[in-house]
């Protein structure tokens, strides 16, 4: 009884074809040790794990290993470790952390705005929002988003005169 030279399944006299793996067997069965390369079909030896013919991997193809005694080839060829870094690699650059003083600044000056029939707490919110969007307007260089201290500066001021405005009406009545 002879075996099949792709899987190694026994196989009868007279049989053309494999019945376990579909290969052809036309050429005449081969001897217990004899083995061939999956993809060009040339004969290679037991303890080979590339075809020296065509460099294909004997491990893993669709009919089954042909050296199942041998040890596959390591899935990580850094054994763990992290790979080295390449020699022009260069990390990100770290974005600018975010002007919170100057989005406060604002938000604060926004608010003052609601407030212009009652100048006392106008004015201290203004201030406020004067106060945080200088904070803000002092940390640009070093912060992004620095529009929102400017607007925070604008609404701040515009909240301001507005509430001096109504304080000058205020005291002109009488």
């Amino acid at each position: 009884m002879k075996n099949c030279t792709s899987c190694g399944a026994p196989l009868e006299d007279g049989y053309t074809f494999c019945p376990h793996c579909g290969a052809s067997c036309s050429h005449g069965a081969g001897g217990e040790g004899e083995k061939k390369c999956p993809k060009c079909g040339a004969p290679v030896r037991g303890g080979y794990t590339f075809c020296i013919s065509c460099g294909a991997s004997l491990h893993g193809h669709a009919e089954g290993d042909l050296f199942a005694g041998a040890a596959p080839p390591p899935a990580d060829p850094f054994g763990g470790r992290a790979a080295p870094p390449a020699a022009n690699y260069s990390p990100p650059a770290r974005q600018k952390p975010i002007n919170i003083a100057g989005i406060a600044g604002l938000a604060v000056g926004i608010v003052a705005c609601f407030f212009l029939i009652f100048p006392v707490i106008n004015i201290l919110l203004s201030f406020t929002g004067l106060a945080a969007s200088g904070v803000g307007m002092s940390k640009r260089r070093v912060r992004r988003l620095n529009g929102f201290a400017i607007a925070g500066l604008v609404v701040g001021l515009s909240a301001l005169s507005f509430a001096a405005l109504d304080t000058l009406l205020f005291f002109l009545q009488f």
